[in-house]
């Protein structure tokens, strides 16, 4: 053997406590990440148990949400049902009381025809009265006149 190669296992022997003292040495930052992981990494299962109850506490959460909003849901549902018929209902109301309307009205024009002609009526026979009533009295007046111009001229 060269005196090379035999050297070479007592430089690896030397190697390997210079390698052990220079990682006890001041720690690089690599290793302070590193350290922080396998730290990280003990923590995960607490970490994951907060993580879970936030879960579940959301989950618990989202169900309430869900039942109240079906809840409001059938609640707005049944009253829309109701609003419906109920608007069904004084839709047929209005329907019957616009006919009734218009029925009172037709009477109503027919009773106003039946006035206007009962006042044409009534003045037409006040108007006869009066005017039988004028030629009365003129008839009156005229014999009267009659007489005094018979009487005068017999006079003289």
């Amino acid at each position: 053997m060269k005196p090379n190669q035999r050297m070479r296992p007592l430089q690896l022997l030397l190697l390997i406590p210079l390698m052990f003292v220079l990682g006890l040495g001041a720690p690089s930052h690599v290793q302070a990440g590193f350290w922080d992981w396998v730290t990280g990494v003990s923590e995960i299962p607490s970490e994951f148990d907060k993580l879970k109850g936030k879960y579940e506490q959301m989950e618990r959460s989202l169900q309430e949400t869900q039942d109240k909003y079906n809840e409001m849901t059938d609640k707005f549902r049944t009253e829309t049902d109701m609003l419906r018929a109920q608007n069904d209902q004084l839709l047929e109301q209005n329907s019957e009381l616009q006919k009734y309307n218009k029925e009172m009205a037709d009477r109503l024009m027919l009773l106003e025809e039946r006035d206007q002609l009962q006042r044409q009526q009534t003045k037409r026979i006040v108007t006869v009265v009066m005017v039988a009533i004028g030629l009365l009295v003129l008839y009156f007046i005229l014999t009267r006149v009659m007489r005094v111009l018979v009487w005068q001229r017999k006079r003289l």
